[in-house]
């Protein structure tokens, strides 16, 4: 039980993650450029609480891939695990050059690193999801199998 109650503070977390970056996107496109980095700051911040709470002891556990050899589920686990590395990697690049600043003169040279980040964000983020809901719900009953 304990597990699950953790992997639904996780999915919370990350919906709550995935409305930060959507709220950040927002406030880029309104020019509030300080704000955006704020938020995107806040993001990784739990985005990397997340990760060395909750999603690295998993998969340093070796429970996560290799009871679920040759399955879709192990590929879409180890998609999901490669992308959300990358993009805690290219987040925190992107935050530590962006120093908090007022001046968007340097972010404007890394605006497709953003976007490419963004969108590996989401992208790993709803695997995530799918992930929780092979493992803690029927809703999605083929993709995890036991096999």
């Amino acid at each position: 039980m304990a597990t699950l109650f953790i992997a639904d503070v996780n999915l919370v977390l990350h919906v709550v993650i995935l409305v930060m970056l959507f709220v950040g996107l927002g406030l880029k496109f309104k020019k509030k450029m300080f704000l955006h980095g704020t938020t995107m700051l806040i993001a990784l911040v739990l985005h990397v609480v997340s990760f060395g709470l909750m999603m690295l002891p998993s998969f340093v556990s070796l429970r996560i891939l290799f009871p679920y050899r040759n399955n879709i589920f192990s590929l879409i686990m180890l998609v999901h695990v490669i992308l959300g590395v990358l993009t805690l990697i290219l987040a925190a690049w992107l935050i530590v050059r962006w120093h908090l600043q007022r001046s968007i003169k340097s972010c404007t040279r890394r605006k497709k690193v953003m976007l490419l980040v963004f969108a590996i964000w989401i992208i790993t983020l709803l695997l995530g999801i799918l992930v929780y809901l092979s493992l803690y719900t029927t809703l999605v009953p083929w993709v995890y199998s036991e096999a």
